[in-house]
């Protein structure tokens, strides 16, 4: 029981003192069947954690970090993708929580 309880709250203790999530997160359309995800850079972040839930999953099935706060691809729709959420990264590898989930729609 201790070591989960001190599991848990390095946990809370990491996400309540990494970078906050990022705002504004969008898809717009990049033309050919590409849609560049897009959201607004964290003062505190020098990276960023791009978290992918597919159709018909509860979870986050992939994950990739980026140091651009865009990216363009194809994989940006809804028969591929059901939300994204995305987390910065600070400069000493302390995550912070993830942002909002963006729905893909279309």
């Amino acid at each position: 029981m201790t070591r989960a309880t001190q599991a848990v709250l390095v946990a809370a203790t990491t996400l309540a003192d990494g970078p906050r999530p990022p705002r504004n997160v969008v898809l717009r359309e990049a033309g050919n069947g590409m849609r560049t995800l897009v959201w607004e850079p964290m003062p505190d972040a020098t990276s960023y954690i791009v978290a992918l839930r597919y159709p018909g999953s509860l979870q986050y099935d992939q994950y990739f970090e980026t140091a651009d706060t865009s990216i363009t691809s194809e994989i940006f729709t809804a028969s591929r993708l059901a939300g994204i959420a995305i987390s910065g990264r600070d400069a000493n590898g302390l995550l912070g929580p993830l942002s909002s989930e963006y729905f893909v729609t279309n």
